[in-house]
């Protein structure tokens, strides 16, 4: 059950961060600004929310974008044989 409660680094499109602790790790962009990911708040969970909230949110300054350089560090986030391959495909 704990893969139910993770996410793959290669998966990922953006993740937010709040000060309360919340993560919002976004896989999947639909319309209308709602997005389909893992949610790590009171429960950790995958589901649907919006990123129109995230950035009225983030204009009162309670939640931001994580920098890409430091998904692999939040939480529930593993990595995979394909985050691992285009690591190493980025150094020169």
């Amino acid at each position: 059950m704990d893969e139910l409660k993770t996410v793959k680094l290669s998966q990922l499109l953006e993740v937010w961060e709040s000060f309360t602790g919340w993560y919002w790790f976004v896989t999947e962009r639909h319309e209308r600004g709602i997005c389909f990911g893992l949610v790590r708040g009171f429960e950790t969970e995958w589901g649907y929310f919006s990123t129109r909230e995230l950035l009225r949110l983030q204009r009162r300054f309670m939640v931001w974008k994580v920098p890409r350089d430091q998904w692999e560090f939040c939480p529930c986030v593993i990595e995979d044989a394909v985050s691992c391959l285009q690591r190493t495909e980025a150094k020169p």
